[in-house]
């Protein structure tokens, strides 16, 4: 077998890890572009084309990495938070800082309007659009389960993905009107590009729902930080479960290759939460 994509994703990786020592003037930044290139090389390879950046990142994730590293784990915390900005912006669509309004605020804000979007009309109270109200209600019920399966601690309390995330059978068992795209789309390998990939590769920094910083010793898994002035939890991906995942992709990749490559596109890429697809 042949094993230069090994190789070559050693060599990145020795690369990346002085560079996250601080050698050279380096730092995590550089150390995750590094690994997030070589993901994306190794992406293209296996499915060439254009305009499938993301999909074919996730797919290569899905597909290559082993079990141990949870890629397709959903984050809890940033589903919830997309679900509660959803429901907001139904009602307040140019308030100024979205998500930092708790649900208590909105149901609040409900009662304040008259509003029955949440509930059975009442005489005499101003009704919203039909097809409003039945979306709102949607998207209350999902944040509500998944409120009810988020661990109950304070907002300065640090997570560890291994506490709170929730694989995607775990999540619809509690909550079945949460569909597969909804899930995938907060799963690891997604906000892994989104977040990590294209944030340091466009802007020079993460995403607004990560964070480059660990606020724990454990070093090596993942987790979420938080701060006095912003309640909302970021998921920080350390560079040790980068560099694992880089070099067991590319093992992956040697080891398919032994068959052919590049492969046919999937007829339903994973992340677009289609179950039945092809690789």
């Amino acid at each position: 077998m042949d094993t230069w994509r090994t190789e070559w994703a050693q060599r990145k990786n020795e690369i990346a890890l002085k560079l996250n020592a601080r050698e050279c003037g380096g730092s995590s930044c550089d150390a995750a572009i590094i690994h997030s290139a070589t993901l994306s090389a190794l992406a293209a390879e296996v499915w060439p084309g254009d305009y499938i950046d993301r999909v074919r990142f996730v797919q290569l994730l899905k597909d290559f990495a082993p079990d141990y590293l949870n890629v397709t784990r959903v984050s809890i915390p940033l589903l919830e938070r997309r679900l509660r900005v959803q429901l907001l912006n139904d009602f307040a669509p140019n308030h100024r800082n979205v998500t930092r309004v708790t649900i208590p605020h909105l149901e609040r804000f409900l009662r304040i309007k008259k509003y029955n979007a949440l509930g059975p009309g009442c005489h005499g109270q101003p009704s919203l659009p039909s097809e409003t109200c039945l979306r709102i209600r949607k998207r209350y019920e999902k944040g509500e389960a998944i409120r009810k399966i988020f661990p109950k601690c304070n907002s300065y309390e640090i997570l560890w993905g291994d506490e709170v995330d929730k694989s995607e059978s775990e999540i619809q068992g509690e909550c079945q009107k949460l569909n597969l795209k909804e899930l995938r789309d907060h799963s690891y390998a997604n906000l892994l590009y989104k977040e990590i990939r294209c944030g340091y590769v466009h802007e020079g920094r993460t995403g607004e729902r990560a964070d480059s910083w660990p606020m724990t010793e454990r070093i090596d898994v993942i987790s979420y930080s938080n701060y006095d002035d912003d309640p909302e939890r970021r998921i920080h991906f350390p560079i040790s479960w980068m560099s694992k995942l880089a070099l067991s992709v590319a093992e992956g990749v040697d080891r398919a290759a032994s068959s052919g490559l590049p492969k046919e596109q999937p007829k339903q890429w994973w992340v677009n939460g289609l179950t039945d697809y092809n690789t």
